[in-house]
């Protein structure tokens, strides 16, 4: 079954919608990238995998919620008043 996009959809500036997304994505990919490389050259010091660890898991929570925003409601990256993409 193909998806038919509605009116609503096709008026979304998915460009931009898309660009927004991307780009709020990297920050905790980034973090996520930095702290799994910090694990690896700390295997001689385990007191440091509790914080690091629990870094990933906070970036990985805000990395789905933004996902699950963009998937559920996309126009949410929208600010409709301005016409611009929002936070």
């Amino acid at each position: 079954m193909e998806l038919q996009p509605s009116p609503a959809d096709e008026a979304l500036p998915w460009k931009e919608i898309v660009t927004k997304a991307v780009h709020d994505m990297r920050t905790p990919v980034s973090a996520m990238r930095t702290a799994v490389e910090v694990l690896r050259m700390s295997t001689g010091h385990p007191e440091r995998f509790p914080r690091l660890t629990g870094l990933i898991d906070k970036q990985l929570d805000d990395l789905t919620k933004q996902l699950e925003v963009l998937v559920s409601n996309p126009a949410a990256f929208c600010d409709e008043q301005s016409g611009t993409i929002g936070t």
